[in-house]
């Protein structure tokens, strides 16, 4: 119990000299916000600047379109000094910055799913976009723009069909966690507003364009997590550690059998769904 504990406050320490250093950056999601790292200083964006980065589009992140309005002008401005030994040079600059930037991405679980007191954890529910807009596996997305891919051990998905139309439910299933944290997770995730959230330490890979339900080719920010943790906002505490789910095997696939007389249609399948 008492190294239990040690190991507990060990890793609250470290967590909170992680924050202490600046060394991870808040994405906020809800109002599309992110820090970018631009000559020594963080300026805050919004998602078009991190797509303009990961599509290597220089003029449309530094605002030199009117200026540079026709092919012409932008190949004479291509072979000035301003352009390749100055622009060039911190686009690219900035560009890495991103990539080695440490984000922190939250996930509220106000009113979320609770305790599972058999499996000891929770299943929390995320909310996604319809099913047809991302087909990336073990993928939750934030506010439409930002994606994350978490390990298997850490992800159930559930499909099926409500009034006609095709459903999708994401789930975050977390590793084993107490039932004396679990008690208090569950009473603060029934009042609005609630400490307790997701905490994704992210590094940004990329972006994938998918075409959605209306036909509008939609680009997707791709992030990988590094950390994850069940994370108390107003206290600034690690409450759980979920490094676990990285080492974790994969949950088998569980299969129910059909009803006789009954066929399976995609429509009906449900995949990884524990009771």
């Amino acid at each position: 119990m008492i190294k239990t504990i040690f190991s507990i406050i060990c890793m609250l320490m470290s967590f909170c000299a992680i924050y202490a250093q600046n060394s991870v950056k808040f994405i906020d999601v809800r109002n599309d916000k992110i820090p970018i790292l631009v000559d020594g200083e963080w300026e805050i964006m919004d998602h078009y600047k991190v797509l303009n980065l990961l599509e290597d589009n220089i003029y449309s992140f530094f605002g030199l379109h009117d200026k540079y309005h026709s092919a012409l002008k932008k190949q004479m401005f291509e072979k000035t000094s301003e352009y390749s030994d100055v622009l060039l040079p911190k686009f690219h600059r900035i560009k890495e910055n991103l990539k080695n930037t440490d984000y922190a991405i939250l996930y509220y679980l106000y009113n979320n799913n609770n305790y599972n007191v058999d499996q000891r954890n929770f299943k929390f529910k995320i909310s996604t976009i319809s099913p047809d807009n991302l087909k990336l596996p073990n993928t939750f997305t934030f506010s439409n723009f930002y994606t994350t891919t978490v390990p298997n051990a850490a992800f159930e998905l559930e499909t099926g069909t409500s009034f006609g139309r095709p459903y999708e439910i994401r789930y975050f299933v977390t590793p084993t966690i107490s039932e004396e944290i679990a008690v208090d997770v569950e009473d603060a995730m029934r009042i609005h507003p609630c400490p307790y959230y997701l905490l994704f330490v992210v590094n940004i890979q990329g972006l994938k364009e998918q075409r959605n339900s209306m036909g509008f080719d939609m680009p997707y920010i791709l992030t990988k997590p590094k950390k994850i943790y069940l994370y108390n906002k107003d206290t600034e505490d690690v409450v759980v550690d979920m490094e676990s789910v990285f080492t974790a095997p994969s949950p088998a696939p569980k299969v129910s059998p059909n009803p006789k007389g009954r066929t399976s249609t995609k429509t009906q399948k449900r995949t990884t769904i524990r009771k």
